[in-house]
């Protein structure tokens, strides 16, 4: 069972996820999807096209069904906190005539494009949850 986290950048997205490079389902947004396995080591993989998770191979031991949680690398919390930051050193060398401060101000904004284009990989995450 896969669910996709209610994030803002996490809904941009048009979010699939890839059972053994062959089936695609649609992951909409605040529903669960039962996706059945084929075999014991099947390949989970999500994407939207441009970005994708890194491989993930579902085993069954004891279980007969796996919680998978899909989520962004920037949350809302790191975002809201980015743009607070920004705002607050922006205005801060605004005030002060201070260069370098409003160019610190842009160290939130960097990184954010670091995380959504150079760590394409790490950017969508499959993370094991316990139940929906």
């Amino acid at each position: 069972m896969v669910t996709r986290e209610n994030q803002f950048l996490l809904n941009l997205l048009r979010v699939r996820m890839i059972v053994d490079g062959s089936t695609i389902y649609q992951l909409e947004k605040n529903k669960t999807v039962v996706i059945p396995l084929p075999t014991n080591h099947s390949k989970i993989v999500v994407t939207d096209g441009f970005r994708c998770s890194q491989p993930l191979e579902v085993v069954y031991h004891h279980i007969p069904v796996y919680y998978f949680k899909i989520s962004c690398a920037v949350d809302n919390n790191k975002l809201l906190a980015g743009g607070v930051v920004t705002v607050l050193l922006f205005f801060a060398g605004l005030t002060s005539d201070i260069i370098w401060i409003m160019l610190l101000s842009l160290a939130p904004i960097l990184f954010f494009l670091y995380q959504f284009y150079i760590r394409k990989k790490e950017f969508i995450l499959i993370k094991p949850a316990s139940s929906f």
